[in-house]
């Protein structure tokens, strides 16, 4: 038996151009609740098609803002602003449920049922906060970029000292 997906198709080409955001082997993923079947990626109105979508997204993706301010997003989604009161403090809090079971919660038997289910339904509805990974704020972005221009322009510096003393 063999798939019509190919593995070797997962390479840097193929993601760059937006392929993945059409549904080109018509897969059934079901239907919206306005009636409308799921099938291709609607993209917003700022983009002209698949590629240009990645492209402006890679860019936004790649700017110096973003690289500014990525740990604070880290902080949100996955660190010491995802619970309590520095979660409270940066207005980053949600339904309880969709934190997962608490390490320290409890099932009653008969209630077992409902409650998985109520738990399930919640995460299929309104998704699961991932796991907390830091305790801690996580460290402000170095500019790769900067440092490189400064040890560029010192091996420069240095070179001309080189050449002078020959």
């Amino acid at each position: 038996m063999t798939s019509r997906f190919n593995d070797t198709e997962d390479d840097e080409e193929h993601r760059q151009d937006g392929e993945f955001l059409l549904n080109q082997y018509n897969i059934d993923f079901g239907i919206r609740h306005d009636d409308v079947p799921v099938g291709d990626v609607i993209l917003p109105p700022w983009a002209e098609n698949e590629k240009d979508f990645i492209y402006k997204m890679r860019l936004a993706l790649e700017s110096d803002y973003v690289s500014q301010h990525l740990h604070q997003w880290i902080d949100l989604i996955f660190g010491y602003k995802q619970r309590g009161e520095q979660a409270r403090q940066s207005d980053n809090l949600f339904h309880y449920l969709t934190y997962g079971v608490p390490e320290n919660h409890r099932s009653t038997l008969t209630g077992e049922f409902d409650e998985q289910l109520s738990l399930e339904t919640q995460i299929l509805e309104f998704g699961q906060v991932p796991k907390q990974v830091e305790i801690n704020p996580e460290q402000k972005k170095r500019f790769l970029f900067n440092h490189l221009a400064i040890l560029q322009t010192a091996s420069t510096e240095i070179n001309k000292t080189r050449i002078r003393r020959m």
